[in-house]
């Protein structure tokens, strides 16, 4: 009977796992918030390119505007009993040109690649650089690119660099999938 209830319990307590998972992105593909952040970002990004996950309890909700023009911004803020925060977001803004917005993103990226001390773990990606933000408020994952004529800032919060389980390489690949999603948007 010991045995049942146990298997009983952990076999429920797999079903809520489960079940908060799915609803908050996962294994089992994107969650709600996720599916509301695609939609509030104007369809620029996909929602399987983020991997938000929270911990039972907290509350999320995806916000968005845009400008005919193709500048806007969207973004997750989600809080628990102890803090608000921001778990993802993007500013999209609109150059005279793509070669002004290339130019932009270059002087913004060496401007970070030539201050270690603030910025982290600098590394470049196709159409975008990305770094950790190591002080102030706004401290986390930070990554500049452009998309044509769009300059794209996107924040991400996580860990330092360097920590174990390489914390920076899933801010890189999230930046990574984000930009392919820009890029298929604006068909550049």
């Amino acid at each position: 009977m010991t045995r049942r209830i146990h298997a009983i319990l952990a076999a429920g307590a797999a079903l809520a796992l489960a079940a908060t998972l799915t609803s908050c992105g996962g294994d089992e593909g994107p969650g709600a918030v996720e599916k509301d952040l695609a939609e509030r970002c104007g369809g620029r990004i996909s929602a399987g390119s983020l991997d938000l996950r929270f911990e039972e309890g907290t509350e999320a909700e995806a916000q968005g505007a845009w400008h005919k023009d193709g500048r806007g911004q969207c973004r997750v803020s989600a809080n628990d009993e102890r803090d608000w925060w921001t778990p993802f977001s993007m500013e999209v803004t609109v150059g005279d040109s793509a070669e002004a917005v290339e130019a932009l993103r270059r002087r913004s990226c060496a401007t970070t690649r030539d201050d270690p001390g603030l910025y982290l773990g600098y590394a470049d990606g196709e159409g975008f650089c990305s770094a950790y933000l190591s002080r102030g408020e706004s401290a986390g994952y930070q990554a500049r690119g452009s998309v044509g004529r769009y300059f794209v800032d996107i924040r991400l919060p996580g860990r330092r660099p360097g920590l174990p389980g390489d914390p920076e390489k899933k801010a890189r690949e999230t930046f990574s999938r984000v930009m392919d999603d820009l890029r298929d948007y604006y068909k550049v």
